[in-house]
């Protein structure tokens, strides 16, 4: 198992889905740069790519979002799973995702990835 923890909230899908091409390529690239730096930080540096993955996305502090805004949104932080090599594919053969909200302004505004064999 290996968690990481990515200073910086999930945005909702209404904001992923809005905006210039060139806008969602950066927000995809940013999101792939924040896990590999969640990747290094954790020390995983020699992990092995998961054929069958399960994923649990919990974001800490905001606001709750809708599921489907949530789910919709976290899209650019599995596809920095793939491209970091943690993950094989993100279709529902490979991976399975499990998301969690804990809305507030008390904790610190993070997202945590725990990644599992399933």
């Amino acid at each position: 198992m290996i968690t990481l923890t990515i200073p910086e909230l999930t945005p909702s899908l209404n904001i992923t889905r809005a905006g210039h091409w060139r806008t969602r390529h950066q927000r995809r690239k940013h999101w792939s740069m924040l896990v590999l730096v969640a990747k290094s930080e954790a020390r995983a540096f020699s992990v092995q790519k998961l054929e069958r993955a399960r994923v649990t996305i919990q974001r800490h502090g905001g606001r709750k979002l809708d599921e489907d805004n949530l789910a919709g949104g976290c899209k650019d932080l599995i596809d920095g799973l793939r491209d970091n090599g943690f993950i094989e594919n993100d279709d529902p053969d490979h991976l399975t995702v499990r998301f969690e909200q804990h809305p507030g302004t008390r904790t610190p505004r993070q997202t945590i990835i725990t990644i599992e064999a399933a």
